[in-house]
């Protein structure tokens, strides 16, 4: 016979050791430690990024971001290539303004390097409120720099 596991939810913040909850709202040195390359619902191409923060109080914490990849919702797609400063995948006109993107490869981005900011913004799921937290920027990692990851102080409650 095999044992039932127990978990306790009547904690209402979450752990910072725990993770799967939400990243605080701050700056991140991350890695892309995995990409999939899965339909959305609507069934457009997407890739499903999940970045690993290194350094900091949130060290090993991971935050899944979404890329839909189709013509009219590229700009995550786009940020994510200038932070990387994969400049060899885009062509420019004249003025250096984007006129085409070739999309990077999960392989591609596995394991590079970049500088994410979260924001957090109430929400809903299921009837009960939450707290998503966004990816508001990608930055790429300055040169030199050491490993570092800063959370501004939050005193929002977390909700599963």
């Amino acid at each position: 016979m095999s044992e039932r596991l127990t978990f306790d939810l009547s904690a209402n913040e979450a752990s910072a050791g725990d993770p799967y909850s939400p990243l605080p709202e701050g700056s991140y040195d991350v890695i892309i430690d995995d990409v999939t390359d899965k339909p959305a619902k609507s069934g457009k191409a997407m890739y499903t990024l999940t970045y690993k923060v290194e350094g900091g109080d949130q060290d090993g914490k991971t935050h899944r971001d979404y890329s839909v990849l189709s013509s009219g919702a590229m700009f995550t797609q786009v940020s994510i290539q200038k932070a990387l400063e994969m400049d060899d995948t885009f062509t420019r006109d004249a003025e250096g303004k984007i006129t085409n993107i070739e999309i990077a490869s999960p392989d591609e981005l596995i394991g590079k390097r970049l500088n994410i900011t979260i924001r957090h913004k109430d929400g809903e799921y299921n009837g009960e409120k939450v707290v998503n937290a966004n990816v508001s920027s990608r930055r790429p990692i300055k040169a030199g720099a050491t490993k570092k990851a800063t959370a501004k102080k939050s005193s929002s409650n977390f909700a599963l």
